[in-house]
């Protein structure tokens, strides 16, 4: 029978106080700041005078309610449940995703000049939660979630237009593709270390398990 084993400290599950304040940080600064607030959304022509800061806090700030809300929820029901199977994950990923968004927002869409939203966040953490509960329980039903998610965004990403969503800044679906390339780039990573670190532990054959093996005599 499938089961799921929980990241915990000390037999008890430790609160996901990353997904926690990222979610409350993003709900706070729209309650504060309204949509869009003009010193923190992504601008092109800002960012290129030394305003640095609005790389990150971009995708803090919505453009309207609807995207405010949107977001915040999808965010706080994906990157919860993720930090509690594995703590780390949403901590690390989540840089990976705004460094790679961050680039195609500047090299990819020289056209745009403003930016703002979780939603390529959201979709780094996505497939990762899908991931580790496919590691876990190997339960159909993920696999049909992973399914009917790449197939929501290969029509987005077609069309260029949200399927579910309706907001007043438009969607930038290759925006969404490249929060999946930042889960698939930490999942192939995540992979790769943990075969080598594996490697090394086989060929490091401490001495006294070489010579002293039961049986063995002087």
């Amino acid at each position: 029978m499938p089961y799921i084993i929980f990241d915990n400290d000390h037999g008890g599950i430790r609160p996901p106080w990353f997904s926690l304040f990222v979610t409350a940080g993003a709900a706070i600064l729209y309650l504060l700041l309204g949509p869009a607030p003009e010193h923190l959304v992504f601008d092109r022509f800002a960012v290129q005078q030394g305003e640095w800061w609005r790389l990150i806090t971009g995708h803090l700030v919505h453009g309207d309610f609807s995207h405010a809300c949107w977001d915040v929820l999808a965010f706080c029901l994906i990157s919860v449940p993720l930090e509690i199977l594995e703590r780390k994950d949403p901590v690390l990923v989540t840089p990976v995703a705004v460094i790679l968004i961050d680039a195609w927002l500047w090299i990819g869409l020289p056209e745009l000049d403003r930016y703002a939203g979780l939603s390529g966040i959201i979709n780094a953490l996505f497939p990762l939660l899908l991931y580790r509960l496919w590691q876990r329980t190997k339960h159909p039903i993920i696999a049909i979630i992973a399914a009917l998610a790449a197939s929501k965004l290969i029509i987005e990403a077609f069309t260029g237009q949200a399927i579910v969503t309706n907001t007043l800044w438009p969607s930038l679906p290759s925006v969404h593709v490249m929060g999946v390339i930042a889960a698939v780039l930490f999942i192939m990573t995540g992979n790769l270390t943990a075969r080598c670190r594996s490697t090394i532990r086989k060929q490091k054959i401490p001495s006294s398990l070489r010579y002293n093996r039961p049986g063995a005599r002087d």
